[in-house]
């Protein structure tokens, strides 16, 4: 599982009726040159496949950038 998780609110578009739903947010926190495993691939793999936004990050600036995607 991430290291540090969440959720960001986003706005549904009109055709989705305009409400606000919540989207799982994560990071895998990783020092620079830091390398994931096998299990951590497939755990971010399977969360951007199912809609997450995230993935790793190795600075403050890159977790912001990550978590800024839609």
């Amino acid at each position: 599982f991430p290291d540090l998780f969440g959720f960001r609110t986003v706005t549904v578009t009109p055709e989705m009726v305009g409400k606000k739903i919540a989207v799982f947010a994560f990071l895998e926190v990783k020092k620079p040159g830091g390398r994931t495993s096998k299990a951590q691939e497939k755990m971010l793999a399977f969360l951007k496949a199912s809609g997450a936004i995230g993935g790793v990050a190795r600075s403050a600036e890159e977790a912001a950038a990550l978590l800024q995607r839609s």
